[in-house]
């Protein structure tokens, strides 16, 4: 997945390739960093690495469940930044579903 840093994303130029760059994470990522040190290429779904998808996810929920995470008992409510909305306002941040 290519990133944008904040720098060239609010540049001139940032409106040209944010289309390209700026993109939402996925759900969830797994990445081959010796192989893919740029993570271009998610491989939560390629079969080859199911076994190693399957052993994180258990480990996440493991911790979750023994530091009793509150997502574990539903959404939680936090407090929307002023300085991000201010960001979205100007078009300087990626919000879902708006281009």
């Amino acid at each position: 997945m290519d990133r944008i840093t904040v720098d060239i994303h609010r540049s001139i130029s940032g409106p040209d390739v944010r289309e390209e760059f700026y993109v939402p994470n996925e759900p969830e990522e797994l990445y081959d960093l010796e192989k893919d040190p740029l993570e271009y290429t998610n491989l939560i779904d390629d079969p080859d690495y199911a076994e190693i998808a399957r052993e994180l996810r258990t480990k996440v929920e493991q911790w979750m469940s023994s530091t009793d995470d509150p997502l574990l008992h539903g959404p939680v409510e936090g407090i929307e930044s002023a300085k991000w909305a201010e960001e979205a306002r100007y078009g300087r941040a990626y919000i879902p579903g708006n281009k």
